[in-house]
């Protein structure tokens, strides 16, 4: 008999060990734009040359953009999906200030 992937799940006498699990790895989202696309936004802008540590500081620099936007379409009304401010505690608190000073008006 031959081995391999298939043949290292099977027990003994046909009893199996289980199904082989594997978890998620969690990461960021902004994790997600990639080093390419930060070079194709950046040659867009006209940029010849990048050094190695500015893809860091440009994932930032749109997750902070990104986010004033979503705040802004919340405050206009607009329903967003997957945008829930009440993770963030910092906003979480600012919009509730921000209703005690509205109420009191």
């Amino acid at each position: 008999m031959r081995g391999g992937p298939h043949q290292l799940r099977k027990g003994v006498a046909g009893k199996t060990l289980g199904a082989r699990r594997s978890r998620k790895i969690l990461k960021d989202a902004i994790k997600g734009i990639t080093r390419p696309a930060i070079r194709r936004l950046a040659r867009r802008g006209g940029v010849k040359r990048m050094s190695a540590t500015i893809y860091d500081e440009t994932r930032k620099v749109i997750k902070a953009h990104l986010t004033q936007v979503l705040y802004s379409l919340r405050k206009m009304g607009r329903t967003l999906y997957g945008f829930d401010p009440a993770m963030n505690q910092a906003a979480a608190e600012k919009m509730r200030r921000n209703k005690q000073v509205a109420l009191r008006r």
